[in-house]
């Protein structure tokens, strides 16, 4: 459904309006430009794709590309025909309008990238995120903020590792124990509630707080340092700071955790151990700048475990060759799962570098020390990116059988499956592994380009279908397609309006009230209210024998939405056709005779009373209003030309409905032109005409004979 909304207007004024669809709430901001000729700006928070819609080329434009990291980011990039031009960005009621448009003066040139300082990274202006092009390869794995095997915030370490203390002697007894065991926060637990002074019971509280992050129960750890930071003791004053953050990444807070980092860095915390805190937050939101974290972590880096950080946040920003040299170097100084994924960063940069023969190697190392079902996928990978796209189906078995494995090899063998799918295409099948992704794993999914690859996925099949009016098919891919989680993030409800009426179409009104009631809901949601969908809901009521419910939603229209919406002349149609099905025909006879005075409804209000005053038997009324040609009211004229005694009327109406074969009123178009046939005595009609009942020709047979009988009596009566 997602079309190339596209305004290209050349107004007589020196400018270039691009116009694009955004997701409801997404964000915009132009970047520092580094040379003349180009801009840049980053879209936040939108799942609807850019890519389709922006051209490449425009007015003042040699061309536009767009890069997605994930997580609803996209990064636009413009090359500009002149360098004195500048470029505006807003929002607009649907998406982000940009305008290109001669400068007054010349434009603020910042370099292409320097690494910023370390107080800019973690002050309260830190620089903005800057992103590399993707590398153009076949068919990818999930990359920036999407990588399934990247440390996860509570992996990083902060160095806190081998705190066991506050390290003063003068404490009581019970505080200088390592804070590792249930016992001894106990003792913490007895000073806490003891007589002990203030000192000592903030001591108690930071200890106690780092059994609980031991154990894995960051939100117990947050209670008591929120009551500690910031506060005076025997303890470096950016260590609460630091172990507050720890807990909100644990709880999933961290934009807090991100601003406990800034106050350990105020506090004068160790550089690296507060960049590796900033690290731990830049992996889950791409915030602060990864690249500039990563530089910044590798000025100061002294093992294995922080440069693989730097090479993880390079990967974020898709800086391939950065993070190549990073995690290589770090290898010799890890074990484990740490080896392993310094290995897969090799293997994968060397993929994203064409140089399959040394991806393969790196991964197979990884394989050894961890990742062995990932590796596998990643062999698949490397023989789909050397293989022919047409042959590609013949490695769907065995990624289908990755793909029930479970873990993070099942996400990215169907993610591969996917794309795979949308290749030849088989969007039922890429469909059905997006949603396996997201079924299985959240927030990988909503952190990679799954959802933007739904909503343009199934809005384009739905065009295609809804073209060619194949309502039984669009239905059924509909309810496959689409999930309720799209609903907030797409631009617009209208595949899920088409869906309703591919419902409706098929008769099955039910189920077509139900898609429209949540297009009715996501509209209100988003603050996106308009008349026509709340039509189509009354509509709907009416139709499912629930016409109060359509008198509700016309009233509410009146009453919630400004002019014009509220003024809308089919409101009065739903009435109409609402007090109608109540059986008060008054009522929807003043409605329709209201409606007539719009042009926009003239027609269906002539229609509706035309077939009302037909029902009543108001028929030289009627056949004023009954002037089309739609099988309804032709069978409505019928009857009224046989009523009014025009029976050649009434058989060419009726044998219109009858010759066109329309099922619906097969039988009732039959028995009129019998009758029709009938009133004119003419037996040859129903003789001819296939379907019309034996009843006439039995009756004209029955009048013949009560005619030769007549006149053979006639014939002997006496003279």
């Amino acid at each position: 459904m997602l079309t190339v909304l596209l305004a290209l207007i050349a107004p007589a004024a020196e400018d270039s309006r691009l116009l694009f669809e955004t997701s409801p709430g997404a964000r915009v901001e132009v970047l520092p430009t580094h040379a003349p000729e180009w801009f840049e700006l980053a879209v936040l928070d939108n799942r609807v794709g850019l890519h389709e819609q922006l051209p490449r080329s425009a007015r003042f434009v040699k061309d536009i590309e767009t890069v997605g990291v994930g997580a609803g980011t996209t990064y636009v990039r413009i090359h500009a025909e002149r360098d004195d031009l500048r470029l505006t960005a807003e929002k607009v009621p649907r998406g982000v309008r940009l305008v290109l448009e001669v400068a007054d003066g010349p434009r603020e040139i910042e370099p292409v990238f320097e690494p910023a300082p370390y107080e800019q990274i973690v002050g309260d202006s830190p620089p903005p995120r800057r992103v590399r092009n993707p590398a153009d390869v076949p068919i990818r794995p999930f990359t920036g903020d999407a990588r399934t095997y990247r440390y996860v915030p509570d992996e990083v370490p902060f160095g806190l590792d081998d705190w066991s203390g506050v390290g003063d002697e003068k404490l009581p007894a019970q505080l200088q124990v390592p804070p590792t065991t249930w016992e001894a926060a106990d003792g913490f637990r007895e000073v806490l509630t003891g007589p002990s002074g203030r000192g000592d019971r903030r001591a108690a509280e930071l200890l106690l707080a780092q059994v609980y992050l031991a154990k894995g129960i960051p939100h117990e750890a947050a209670y008591y340092l929120r009551d500690v930071v910031g506060k005076p003791g025997p303890w470096e004053p950016a260590l609460p700071h630091l172990q507050l953050a720890r807990a909100e990444i644990g709880r999933g807070n961290l934009d807090a955790a991100e601003a406990q980092c800034r106050e350990a860095a105020k506090a004068g915390g160790d550089e690296l151990v507060v960049l590796r805190c900033l690290g731990a937050v830049a992996l889950q939101t791409g915030h602060p700048a990864p690249r500039h974290l990563a530089l910044a972590i590798e000025q100061r880096a002294t093992s294995g475990k922080a440069l693989l950080l730097a090479a993880e946040l390079m990967m974020a920003d898709q800086d391939y060759p950065a993070a190549q040299r990073l995690a290589a170097t770090a290898v010799s100084d890890l074990v484990g799962k740490g080896k392993a994924r310094a290995q897969l960063i090799v293997g994968d940069t060397a993929f994203f570098a064409n140089d399959l023969e040394a991806a393969r190697e790196a991964w197979t190392v990884a394989g050894r020390y961890g990742f062995a079902d990932v590796v596998r996928v990643r062999r698949v990978m490397s023989e789909l990116s050397e293989t022919p796209r047409r042959k590609w189906s013949r490695h769907v078995p065995y990624l289908e059988k990755l793909a029930r494995l479970g873990g993070e090899a099942s996400l990215e063998a169907n993610y591969l499956l996917g794309q795979i799918a949308e290749h030849f295409p088989d969007p039922d099948a890429a469909a059905r592994h997006y949603h396996a992704v997201w079924d299985a794993n959240a927030q990988t999914a909503l952190r990679s380009d799954v959802p933007e690859r739904l909503i343009a996925l199934c809005d384009r099949y739905v065009d295609h279908l809804e073209a060619d009016e194949r309502w039984t098919d669009l239905a059924v891919f509909a309810d496959t397609c689409w999930r309720p989680d799209l609903d907030l993030l797409a631009a617009d409800t209208r595949l899920s309006e088409s869906w309703a009426n591919a419902y409706n179409e098929l008769g099955l009104v039910n189920e077509a009230l139900n898609v429209q009631r949540r297009v009715v809901r996501v509209r209100n949601e988003l603050e996106r209210e308009e008349v026509g969908p709340l039509v189509d809901l009354a509509a709907l009521y009416t139709r499912s024998g629930r016409p109060r419910e359509a008198l509700e939603t016309v009233e509410y229209v009146r009453k919630r939405l400004p002019s014009p919406g509220r003024d809308d002349p089919r409101l009065l149609l739903r009435q109409a056709e609402a007090w109608a099905a109540m059986d008060d025909t008054n009522a929807a006879r003043r409605l329709w005779t209201q409606a007539l005075g719009h042009p926009s409804t003239r027609a269906q209000a002539r229609r509706s009373l035309g077939l009302l005053e037909a029902y009543e038997g108001r028929c030289a009324s009627a056949v004023l209003h009954l002037t089309d040609d739609d099988a309804p009211q032709q069978l409505a004229r019928a009857r009224c030309a046989l009523a009014l005694g025009r029976a050649a009327e009434a058989e060419r109406d009726a044998g219109d409905v009858l010759v066109n074969g329309d099922d619906a009123f097969a039988t009732e178009s039959a028995w009129l032109v019998g009758a029709a046939a009938f009133a004119q005595g003419r037996p040859e009609v129903v003789a001819e005409a296939e379907g019309v009942e034996a009843l006439w020709a039995a009756l004209l047979a029955e009048e013949g004979e009560a005619a030769a009988f007549d006149a053979m009596i006639g014939a002997r009566a006496p003279r």
